[in-house]
């Protein structure tokens, strides 16, 4: 393989990838190559005679290619799936898993109204206390519509009236969370890549943001206030230490008085 890569780079005469893959280890040239080719995964999908590069990151799911590729070629979701060499592939799996060769085409098929009805998904949804309520329902339904149908069923609030209560509905699917009403309103099973057979989904409610933001502003009140610029330029400016002042000598003696001449009287 290092071998095959060093080839290949000295064939398109790229010197500065050539110069700095001579000091590395055969495993890190892999890895960087590896790193590299998973930069810019992209899938041909083809309709009738149109093609379309669907581009993506390498942990993208087949369902978010499928929704890009409908939403370009204007046609429903539900109802088309992805065909490569007359099999069906898993929506579930992402691009670095489909064992998709490099360049291959994919197909996007419409599929006949018997077999759309028929791609109807058994749900069962699971509680925080651990019970769980199953219900079968049609691909293209929305999360949000999906626990509306819950509540009705378990007779339990799931996603009405949360927010009054500050909380927020949240629903995960193989370690991906969807959280709010415009996050659940918007996703549908397609787009998870669930189209048929069953599926465990984890419900749960979290605290709103907002009650991290007030412990934000409670924290900031327990601290102590900066002083404003004003109180600074009002308040003394802190001098340095003065130097210690040598002791002050003790006051000299007073000079003695003088005292007066004598005079004396020459003898007669």
């Amino acid at each position: 393989f290092f071998s095959r890569l060093r080839s290949s780079i000295a064939e398109n005469e790229d010197i500065t990838a050539l110069s700095a893959l001579q000091p590395l280890q055969p495993s890190h040239a892999q890895l960087i190559f590896c790193e590299k080719w998973a930069e810019m995964p992209s899938v041909q999908v083809e309709k009738g005679f149109q093609k379309k590069a669907i581009t993506g990151t390498p942990n993208e799911t087949l369902a978010e290619i499928l929704k890009k590729a409908c939403e370009h070629f204007k046609v429903d979701a539900a109802s088309h799936v992805l065909r490569h060499k007359k099999k069906d592939l898993d929506l579930t799996l992402s691009i670095r898993f489909a064992n998709l060769p490099a360049g291959a085409v994919v197909e996007l098929c419409e599929l006949n109204e018997a077999a759309a009805k028929k791609r109807l998904v058994l749900v069962a949804l699971q509680q925080e206390g651990g019970q769980r309520v199953q219900c079968e329902v049609e691909c293209s339904i929305t999360l949000s519509e999906l626990l509306q149908k819950f509540e009705n069923l378990c007779s339990a609030r799931l996603i009405t009236g949360t927010a009054d209560r500050g909380e927020v509905a949240r629903v995960i699917f193989m370690n991906k969370a969807m959280e709010g009403e415009e996050q659940l309103g918007s996703t549908t099973l397609v787009q998870l890549g669930i189209v048929s057979g069953s599926v465990l989904l984890k419900h749960s409610l979290v605290k709103q943001a907002a009650g991290a933001s007030a412990e934000g502003r409670a924290a900031a009140a327990v601290a102590p206030a900066e002083p404003s610029p004003a109180a600074m330029t009002d308040a003394p400016a802190a001098s340095t230490p003065a130097a210690p002042q040598p002791p002050a000598q003790p006051p000299a003696a007073p000079a003695p008085a003088e005292q007066p001449a004598m005079q004396i009287d020459p003898p007669s």
